[in-house]
């Protein structure tokens, strides 16, 4: 007897899972990238679960205790207490949470500013591509830092302006991407056609284009996350950035710069934090490239 599924099985689905099987294969294989992956799931967990695994969860508020301010690495405080009392283990479990989100924020929101505009400057040419790469190259010429900091210090000293002045900063590299690929895909026959049956321009750039152009910049936004967290980092240490008491690392480390000498802890911790992610970001960027380049999977 034949029996009838609430859902339709998709007919590529076996496909897809041995491509999926056959990605997951050559990222054990790279072990730096597999172990980078490692990492960044133990920060997500982290971040989901800051609560229920940080400590002591209120100090990465408000919170004071004075009575055990600049205490050593101990067996209730495993990194040691800052100049508040607060544990730095706890505040630094909760910044996990904080730089993930502001970094998947600035990227998205670049993404979101880029992807479009590459899109539209590759298919359509012509004054379109030259009005919108001019803009492009104008922001390229000045040093993304130095960029950064100027827009945060406009806006104003947050974390949600210092996330703004990330993507300002860094759309224009995806635009540069998306438009390249854009360049090659329109001339492909599939484009050709769309175009022979009569769907807008428009049409053709955002549902045929677009979707067969993401390739470079899924693996240049995964490289690029560690960079990002060192700009937010950096905007926080300099106070442009995500303000006391926010657990944010590059506002710990520049909260506690003064005592490096006499209690290092409270500099060594969260420098270490942030050193991790962007390892973990930077190498599993590398497997990733390998992954989705067709050139390096063939190696």
């Amino acid at each position: 007897m034949d029996v009838e599924l609430p859902f339709e099985i998709p007919k590529n689905i076996e496909p897809r899972l041995r491509e999926l099987k056959y990605s997951l294969t050559l990222l054990r294989k790279n072990s730096l990238s597999f172990i980078g992956a490692l990492i960044i799931i133990i920060f997500f967990l982290m971040a989901i679960f800051a609560p229920i695994l940080a400590p002591y969860p209120e100090h990465a508020g408000r919170t004071q205790d004075i009575r055990n301010q600049l205490e050593p690495p101990s067996i209730q405080n495993p990194l040691g207490t800052d100049h508040m009392g607060r544990d730095i283990l706890s505040r630094i479990i909760f910044g996990a949470r904080i730089s993930l989100l502001a970094g998947t924020s600035a990227i998205g929101l670049a993404l979101l500013i880029g992807v479009p505009l590459g899109a539209i400057a590759g298919f359509f040419g012509g004054y379109v591509d030259e009005i919108i790469m001019r803009v492009v190259d104008l922001f390229l010429s000045f040093p993304p830092l130095l960029l950064a900091l100027a827009i945060s210090a406009a806006l104003g000293p947050n974390l949600r302006n210092a996330i703004i002045a990330i993507a300002i900063t860094w759309w224009p590299w995806y635009t540069r991407i998306i438009r390249g690929d854009a360049q090659s895909v329109k001339e492909k026959p599939f484009i050709k056609a769309a175009e022979a049956i009569g769907e807008s321009k428009l049409k053709i750039a955002f549902r045929h284009l677009l979707p067969n152009s993401v390739t470079g910049v899924i693996v240049q936004s995964s490289m690029d996350f560690g960079s990002v967290i060192i700009t937010l980092s950096s905007l926080s240490f300099l106070g442009l950035g995500a303000q006391s008491p926010t657990p944010e690392w590059g506002l710990m480390i520049s909260s506690h710069r003064t005592y490096f000498l006499t209690n290092p802890w409270t500099v060594i911790a969260p420098g270490l934090a942030i050193l991790i992610m962007v390892f973990a970001f930077n190498v599993f960027g590398d497997g990733l490239r390998d992954i989705i380049d067709p050139k390096t999977r063939r190696r």
